[in-house]
């Protein structure tokens, strides 16, 4: 879960340890369950969320919410857990991981130093302790180059006791401090697309076909206006029940929507990220696919509606999620041969009976809600 990172200042003379948030590892909090809106909550939102401050102070009102900057104080924390949002708060690093011999390294801070006259460098007993910890819980040790060269010299560890290691880590910060604070009290914490989907409120317009239509004319109008409306109204629909119509307005325009200003309103990019889209993500059939199956909302009807609109693409093998099921023949070949010819190359799928899961609500922290007071 932590990585530790041993520091040597020689023209500071001291050994110190500092704590790492390893990126891959910060998406485990993360919570399986949807937020279910409920009254009287303080609410904390990370700062790398997009989140339009217009929207959500309506639903504080009617709900009675109250947003915090200390997380420490929130009731339900939410943070944007996608790639793109992390990689603007976090750093890559190249290291070197310790792999064997890290108790001679704790023997090594712990006495060698004061033999050999190095006593500033020797860390602290409670340091000691950390770093025992550390090598018992199975967790990373990590030193630079400079100090791998100090090490070596001053544990006398060998080339296999370590290996070269490159990965990405949180930077520090009050973000950093988020996600330290998560762990370490092992705090649920939400996706902020949940709360995304409930801030357009329930009476938020719903794209289906006859709306996607009308939005298809819009956009493709030479009037700049109608462009901006359409983005104005897919902006603030009902992004749940919406999305397949969404995805394929993105896969169709998005090069219409990122050359025009709105697309950096709050509102819109609110939409992107909720869609996890970006300048340079391609929105194809399987990003589609693959979107709908994380969000756990494909169904028959959107695969049907999906095929229809891009059966040739399929036909072509634009899609690992369609696959041809039947191989025929050309039509020369079956008016030669004067009969319908099919052969199956994949067996019928036998649907597996699934248990019905039942969301079980996730204590949070042992606050009491009548506590909560505007932060």
């Amino acid at each position: 879960m932590r990585t530790l990172q041993i520091n040597i200042y020689e023209d500071l003379g001291r050994t110190v340890l500092s704590s790492k948030i390893e990126l891959e590892k910060a998406n485990f909090i993360i919570s399986k369950n949807k937020y279910s809106l409920k009254p009287n909550q303080t609410i904390f939102i990370s700062k790398n969320c997009s989140i339009p401050k217009a929207k959500l102070r309506t639903i504080m009102m009617s709900h009675n919410l109250k947003v915090t900057k200390n997380f420490k104080e929130a009731d339900v924390c939410f943070i944007d857990p996608s790639p793109s949002a992390l990689a603007r708060i976090s750093e890559s690093t190249s290291c070197y991981t310790i792999i064997n011999d890290v108790e001679k390294i704790v023997d090594c801070f712990r006495y060698f130093m004061v033999d050999e006259g190095l006593d500033l460098y020797r860390l602290k007993d409670t340091d000691i302790d950390i770093l025992e910890n550390h090598i018992k819980e199975g967790e990373k040790i990590i030193v630079d180059y400079k100090n791998l060269n100090q090490i070596k010299r001053f544990c006398n560890i060998d080339n296999n006791d370590y290996c070269y290691d490159y990965s990405t880590y949180l930077k520090e910060g009050i973000d950093y401090e988020c996600y330290e604070y998560f762990l370490d009290n092992k705090i649920v914490v939400y996706n902020h697309q949940d709360l995304m989907e409930i801030l357009n409120g329930k009476d938020a317009l719903v794209i289906e076909k006859k709306e996607y239509e009308q939005l298809k004319s819009m956009i493709e109008s030479s009037d700049e206006d109608n462009l901006l409306l359409a983005m104005e109204m897919m902006a603030n629909c009902d992004y749940t029940k919406s999305l397949l119509y969404l995805c394929i307005l993105f896969e169709n325009y998005q090069e219409n929507f990122i050359k025009v200003k709105y697309c950096r309103h709050i509102n819109f990019k609110s939409l992107l990220a909720y869609l996890k889209v970006d300048h340079y993500t391609n929105v194809t059939i399987d990003y589609m696919m693959d979107l709908f199956i994380e969000r756990k909302v494909l169904n028959k009807e959107w695969v049907d509606i999906i095929f229809e609109e891009y059966a040739a693409r399929i036909a072509n093998r634009e899609s690992e999620h369609f696959k041809a099921k039947v191989i025929t023949l050309n039509t020369e070949a079956l008016e030669f041969l004067n009969f319908n010819y099919d052969q199956k190359i994949v067996e019928d799928f036998v649907p597996v009976e699934k248990e019905v899961e039942v969301e079980k609500e996730e204590v949070l922290n042992n606050k009491s809600i009548s506590n909560i007071v505007w932060s």
